[in-house]
């Protein structure tokens, strides 16, 4: 009991302080009325009244001016009231009722038209719309037209507005389907004053017409996304640049299309009359670079200006720079450091070292001790300049070496592209493997590949074959002597430029027919079937449902699954279902790349290796 007394005294105590306090917000629906525009007009002026706690439902707000009836219109919202005189109201206050709570406003001024005997009266304005004038400019519609051009004046919310032209019969401007007409040329003095409403008054020898109300439609400018302007991809928030949006509190929204079918709807996270930011959904059946309109819709107004951007997809991943600068040489070194000249094939081996056909510098290089912030580049094999022989590593030349592979033993094959041959890297070595230089054994081998050093399997580029090597003999396993696309056996297929080439360990050989935009099959038997693609484009989807540009080099997974280097990197089940796992990325500088011309994986399918041979770069790109 001794405890309580002492805290019975405290709240005694405190209770007149706490009795001064309103800790109680007033009513959510309290209706205020900040402001009105335009504050004077006539019969038939639409007036905006900005505030708060009005209703969404129009039949449960009432609106007097001066105590007179005025109707509300659609669309009105909890902020701004859309209202038009329907009868003399006289001069007054504004005042608005919702579901029984009252709130007066500022003094709405009743314009009453002079009478002036022998003037023809004020236009009468029945419309608007813009772009007469190089898509600039409004063209103000009016049913009449006094007699004399410079006693007519246009105003929007009062501010007066330069006409450059009055459109009447004999006019150079004159239709008799738009009819008379009041033409602004210079669209900024418009822009200066109108935010997304704007109220359009004409007068003659300074008598005041109607006030007629126009909503701008939004007008978009630019579309950004971390993919530069006009590209996004799925989950990308995009940043909407423009004019004339309103405000979120307006029933506006954000919407896209395709193929004239509605598609899923962004996800709005920030809304101001000049931007708007929003993510972008995963769309499906859209192919990669298609155009996806993109729509912002203002009260019944639709947008303008730039109206469609180009969809990259569901990009997956994060990638950061492994090797090199940005600018062809040569240099050994750590990341940044290192420089490359149009890198192409890319291997892995075991202890996660890669090797590097570096084309243009007639290299073959190896990068190790691969982290998060680069990996050591150093050159395996070859000399300064274009060449051919065979020598100790650093002496042996090469010609513009375009793609790498590893047996078993750890050694490196190489398709010496220009020298029309297959190179072998072993015990500090390069020795040829096979080929002489003739264009009958070799035509521009552009891939290799092995899991036992007992076979390998070369992409005849220009032979249209796929070859094979066992115990240095050369035989031809499918495809010759002439281009075409025929799945065949032996050498009844035919391949169009056949680019690279990946081995599953089951003896299954996979095949990037860039000429017909196909990815092949090839059994050890030599049979061939088309596992996906066959006509240009960028579309997933299962077999030849899908579209290739031009594929080059391929990998695979310890699960089977392919991957393909075809600009962007797509990903092909066993099954043949064929998936877009990135278009285009940044490396976290502002980089884009375009040019994937190389591609490894570790088994687990979860980190990739990508040559680009645009920006003479090696990445890791990790899903």
């Amino acid at each position: 009991m001794r405890h309580i007394l002492p805290l019975l005294s405290l709240i005694i105590t405190l209770l007149p302080g706490c009795a001064r306090i309103n800790v109680f917000p007033a009513p959510p629906d309290q209706p205020v009325i900040d402001s009105l525009a335009p504050a004077s007009g006539t019969l038939g002026t639409q007036v905006r009244l900005w505030g708060s706690g009005f209703s969404t439902f129009t039949s449960q707000d009432t609106v007097r001016f001066n105590g007179v009836l005025v109707r509300v219109d659609s669309p009105s919202t909890a902020t701004v009231l859309l209202v038009t005189i329907i009868d003399s109201t006289g001069t007054g206050p504004v005042q608005v009722n919702v579901k029984g709570r009252s709130a007066t406003g500022p003094v709405f001024t009743w314009l009453k038209t002079p009478v002036n005997p022998g003037n023809a009266g004020a236009p009468v304005i029945i419309g608007v719309s813009t772009g007469w004038s190089d898509e600039k400019g409004y063209s103000i519609n009016v049913k009449t037209l006094p007699p004399t051009d410079d006693l007519i004046h246009l105003y929007e919310g009062g501010v007066e507005i330069p006409i450059a032209h009055v459109v009447r019969e004999g006019s150079n401007y004159y239709n008799p389907v738009t009819g008379y007409q009041l033409l602004v040329e210079d669209e900024p003095v418009l822009a200066n004053i109108v935010d997304i409403y704007a109220n359009f008054q004409a007068t003659y020898s300074g008598v005041p017409g109607n006030i007629f109300p126009y909503q701008h439609a939004p007008l978009v400018t630019d579309i950004l996304s971390r993919h530069g302007d006009f590209y996004f991809a799925a989950g990308d928030t995009i940043t909407i640049v423009g004019d004339y949006f309103g405000q979120p509190t307006l029933p506006s929204d954000v919407y896209c299309s395709y193929n004239g079918l509605p598609a899923p709807k962004p996800t709005v996270l920030y809304w101001t009359s000049k931007q708007i930011r929003a993510i972008m959904p995963a769309f499906r059946d859209v192919p990669i670079r298609a155009g996806v309109p993109i729509d912002v819709k203002v009260g019944e107004k639709s947008s303008t200006g730039i109206i469609s951007v180009g969809y990259l997809g569901n990009l997956k991943g994060t990638v950061t720079l492994i090797a090199g600068g940005g600018v062809e040489g040569i240099a050994d070194g750590f990341g940044a450091a290192a420089r490359f000249n149009s890198p192409r094939g890319l291997a892995l081996d075991p202890s996660g070292n890669l090797y590097v056909a570096d084309s243009r510098n007639n290299r073959i290089r190896k990068i190790t001790g691969i982290g998060a912030s680069g990996g050591n580049v150093t050159t395996l094999a070859g000399g300064s300049t274009a060449g051919f022989r065979d020598s100790v590593a650093a002496y042996a030349l090469f010609n513009q070496p375009t793609a790498v592979a590893l047996d078993e033993t750890g050694a490196v094959y190489v398709a010496d592209f220009m020298n029309n041959r297959i190179r072998v890297i072993s015990g500090g070595l390069v020795g040829t493997m096979a080929g002489n230089g003739s264009i009958l054994t070799f035509y521009y081998p552009s891939g290799v590949a092995t899991n036992n050093h007992n076979l390998v399997y070369v992409a005849d580029l220009n032979n249209y074959r796929i070859q094979g090597i066992i115990n240095f003999s050369v035989f031809t396993l499918a495809g010759g002597p002439s281009q075409g696309y025929v799945d065949a056996t032996g050498t009844a297929a035919r391949f169009s430029q056949p680019g690279s080439v990946a081995l599953a360990p089951d003896g299954t050989l996979y095949v990037s027919d860039a000429g017909n935009h196909a990815i092949r099959k090839v059994t050890p038997a030599g049979v061939v079937t088309t596992l996906a693609g066959g006509s240009s484009g960028v579309t997933d989807g299962t077999g030849t449902a899908a579209k290739f540009e031009g594929p080059g080099a391929l990998t695979l997974d310890a699960q089977g699954n392919l991957y393909v280097a075809d600009t962007y990197i797509r990903k092909i089940t066993p099954q043949g279902v064929v998936t877009t796992l990135t278009s285009e990325w940044a490396d976290g500088s502002g980089l884009v790349l375009f040019n994937a011309s190389g591609i490894a994986v570790n088994p687990a399918g979860t980190i990739f290796y990508i040559s680009d041979y645009g920006t003479h770069c090696i990445y890791r790109m990790t899903q």
